[in-house]
């Protein structure tokens, strides 16, 4: 569906501010159109959308591809911009050089709430869809015997959002945890390494093949709270101001297509 975004207008969201579902991937299209000082600026060749995503005190900006200067640009709603029900846009102005000329007036949208719960894995064909239903059916059981209990969350890249906000700083985000997790442990791919084994946050920056850390500086896990308290399950904070293989990984989108393992406990209602 499209959605106006005029930064020309007093109007600059005419077709309202609620673009949407959390969690949708391109299924909002924004039609912007740049204010008059980025179309007139000779130095600006590309357009980029920020849109700052977050609750509470964790605030994260994730940014679209550059897109040509135009009179108009068309730009997909992705998934990482609509991981919380309440966000912010602004376009930005770039020069040849990657450089931000100018800045658009920033713009509250909203999102409306999805379901959240523990993922089963797809299969378009049913073979592994009824398994993965009798799989999740089990640990209900268990968790109503037992609690709290650990439990195996296996979320797809592009369900969560996984990005880099500075040089110190990887942020794993979702909105689709059980509103009585705990998350405990972050498990994902040691793609950094080019091998098929899964490693825990803790031992990522062991196996740190460009600076050698033998660990990060600081794992939170702001999701390991009592209730719904944010919508992010992890923040790697690094005892240095350069980067490394992690955060370059990160940065550069290859987690994407893989899948990562969040671990949590279930509390007592």
């Amino acid at each position: 569906m499209d959605f106006r975004v005029d930064f020309t207008s007093d109007n600059i969201l005419p077709d309202g501010n609620n673009f949407g579902q959390v969690g949708e991937h391109n299924a909002a299209i924004l039609v912007i159109t740049p204010p008059k000082e980025m179309t007139d600026n000779a130095e600006i060749l590309y357009f980029c959308l920020a849109c700052e995503v977050g609750r509470e005190y964790i605030k994260s900006v994730v940014r679209s591809e550059l897109y040509e200067k135009a009179e108009t640009i068309r730009v997909p709603l992705w998934q990482q911009a609509t991981i919380s029900e309440t966000a912010k846009l602004q376009l930005e102005g770039y020069d040849g050089n990657n450089n931000v000329i100018i800045k658009s007036k920033l713009v509250a949208y909203n999102l409306n709430p999805s379901a959240n719960g523990l993922q089963v894995e797809r299969d378009i064909n049913g073979g592994s869809l009824a398994g993965s239903v009798a799989k999740l059916s089990k640990e209900i059981a268990e968790m109503n015997e037992q609690r709290p209990q650990m439990v195996d969350g296996v979320v797809d890249y592009t369900e969560i959002a996984m990005f880099t906000t500075d040089p110190t700083l990887v942020v794993i985000e979702t909105s689709l945890l059980p509103e009585n997790a705990r998350v405990k442990k972050i498990e994902i791919p040691d793609i950094m390494n080019q091998t098929n084994e899964y490693v825990s946050l803790e031992d990522v920056i062991a196996k740190d093949t460009e600076n050698g850390y033998s660990s990060p500086y600081y794992i939170m896990y702001p999701k390991n709270m009592i209730g719904n308290f944010f919508t992010t399950a992890a923040i790697v904070v690094f005892s240095a101001m350069s980067t490394n293989s992690f955060y370059t990984t990160v940065e550069a989108n290859l987690f994407m297509d893989q899948k990562i393992k969040i671990y949590y406990e279930i509390e007592e209602n």
